[in-house]
């Protein structure tokens, strides 16, 4: 997930259910799109969340 550290615009899909894809367009324009285990979703969710309130609650 760190390939992308300068991302334009980048969004969840879920194409099939239970099987995240994150899409990314580059700062080049290119658009990819790489399928994400649970674990990276946590982590998309959990940075998505600080970069959007600043701050992340740890829960149980």
């Amino acid at each position: 997930m760190s390939e992308f550290p300068h991302a334009l615009l980048c969004y969840l899909t879920e194409p099939t259910p239970g099987q995240p894809v994150i899409n990314v367009q580059t700062p080049d324009g290119q658009l990819v799109r790489a399928i994400v285990n649970h674990e990276q979703l946590k982590i998309l969710i959990a940075r998505g969340a600080e970069i959007e309130y600043g701050y992340v609650e740890a829960r149980a």
